[in-house]
């Protein structure tokens, strides 16, 4: 598995356990439709996070030969 899968993977998972499980629990909130129809945005946005910041190699500057 490419490294920006593996982290985009866990960084979606993380942020969906804390968003839509963890704060609406705290508030008395919590519900099963909120937690079904955000697991997938989350995992969607965490491998978007995870191709922009870790998959993407910048370009390099080739060096231009003075004289």
């Amino acid at each position: 598995m490419k490294r920006w899968i593996k982290y985009g993977l866990i960084q979606g998972t993380l942020m969906a356990v804390i968003i839509t499980v963890l704060f609406p629990l705290i508030d008395g909130t919590f519900s099963t439709i909120k937690l079904l129809t955000g697991i997938p945005v989350f995992m969607l946005s965490g491998l978007l996070w995870g191709y922009f910041m870790l998959g993407r190699h910048p370009k390099k500057l080739q060096d231009e030969k003075v004289g």
